[in-house]
């Protein structure tokens, strides 16, 4: 009774409830592939997402690894400069050590030459070999082995 009594007022509106009913499942289906799409879109962008990610960090790697590689080179650079100042510093030592002894050098180089010295280096301006011959045998003539000299030395001045 109640089963005859709800298919007679159900069978008016049948027609309208299956067009309902077609049309709550073209909207679900409607529903279900805009929802598939989405997910679609969603998957595409955390693949980009994730490969942005691992690129994002093979950079961070890169960027650490040749981070390391400057502050060994800075290390080396620091050990080579500290050298290069050491030697700076002993040829900076050297150099004033060398001043010292040229200071002492330039002094004794002023003094003035002892006399025997002095007469090796004097002599008078010749021009010619003519001269010089003759300049040569009038100088002090060398003594025979064993025998002394009893000329005075001659120097032209």
């Amino acid at each position: 009774m109640m089963l005859s009594l709800l298919s007679r007022l159900v069978q008016p509106f049948a027609g309208y409830l299956m067009i309902a009913a077609i049309g709550v499942c073209i909207t679900m289906a409607g529903l279900i592939h805009f929802q598939n799409t989405k997910i679609d879109k969603l998957q595409l962008h955390q693949g980009a997402l994730v490969q942005s990610l691992t690129q994002t960090s093979q950079s961070y790697f890169n960027l650490k690894q040749t981070a390391d590689e400057n502050q060994q080179a800075q290390a080396l650079l620091r050990q080579q400069l500290a050298s290069v100042s050491n030697i700076s510093r002993s040829r900076h030592h050297k150099i004033e050590e060398l001043k010292s002894e040229l200071s002492d050098v330039k002094a004794w180089a002023d003094t003035l030459l002892p006399s025997a010295i002095n007469r090796l280096h004097q002599r008078p301006a010749i021009s010619g070999s003519a001269e010089y011959r003759r300049w040569l045998s009038t100088r002090d003539p060398l003594s025979v082995a064993g025998q002394q000299s009893n000329q005075q030395p001659r120097h032209k001045q």
